[in-house]
């Protein structure tokens, strides 16, 4: 009997170890989706506003309303953080983060695709490659291991849907994984509606890594926001 409840206990530790570390994915930097924004008339204080990891590193901090509240924060080692959140709501919810990293400097450490892939977590949801010769080098997503069954197969049927759709062309500029665009609308028309999770867009020049940008984004909350009228 003991040997049996030995079992079971040590079986739910793995399982909420995965879980938790499967969780540790859905973060960049430390920052998660939900979590609250920094009060932008409180920014004299950057490590209690962005954590001390982050404020070791920050070279400058800019705050802009439109056309939603985000923060555009610059940091060393060629990197630039930019956060999103609902103003309105109570605590300010995060619901997009995006960091990208330039090489030129520092270099592109030998081993970053699997770091890459190590930080998502566990199994990736979808390796989508760019056209050849196009910017984009490949797309890896990791939707959000905590979404009801539901939401996670909407997200599902959207994106295959829009994978199936590309356009067999050659170097096609229709192809929505060419580059991806900047506007949160045209975002949301790649990863649908329902979409909830992390992605890392790998660019390339030569076969080699240039860049990459690293997003978090709870595309529910963004859609309702660009349907909520403006002041």
């Amino acid at each position: 009997m003991w040997q049996a409840l030995a079992l079971i206990g040590l079986m739910v530790a793995l399982s909420v170890r995965a879980f938790a570390d499967e969780q540790s994915g859905q973060q960049i930097l430390g920052l998660s989706l939900g979590q609250s924004a920094a009060d932008p008339s409180a920014l004299g204080d950057p490590a209690a506003a962005f954590g001390p990891a982050i404020a070791k590193d920050i070279k400058s901090i800019a705050f802009a309303n439109e056309p939603m509240s985000n923060y555009r924060i610059e940091l060393t080692d060629s990197r630039t953080l930019r956060l999103w959140f609902d103003a309105a709501a109570k605590g300010r919810p995060i619901f997009w983060i995006a960091l990208t990293q330039g090489y030129d400097p520092p270099p592109v450490p030998a081993d970053q695709y699997d770091r890459i892939v190590r930080d998502l977590g566990n199994a990736l949801d979808y390796h989508i490659a760019g056209p050849t010769g196009a910017p984009l080098g490949a797309l890896l997503i990791k939707i959000d291991p905590a979404l009801p069954n539901k939401r996670r197969a909407a997200v599902r049927r959207h994106i295959d849907e829009v994978v199936a759709n590309r356009p067999n062309e050659l170097g096609a500029q229709d192809d929505p994984f060419v580059e991806l665009p900047d506007d949160i609308e045209r975002r949301l028309e790649t990863l649908g509606d329902a979409f909830r999770g992390k992605f890392v867009a790998i660019y390339t020049i030569s076969g080699q890594i240039d860049g990459t940008m690293t997003e978090l984004i709870d595309a529910a909350v963004a859609s309702g926001l660009l349907l909520r009228p403006r002041k």
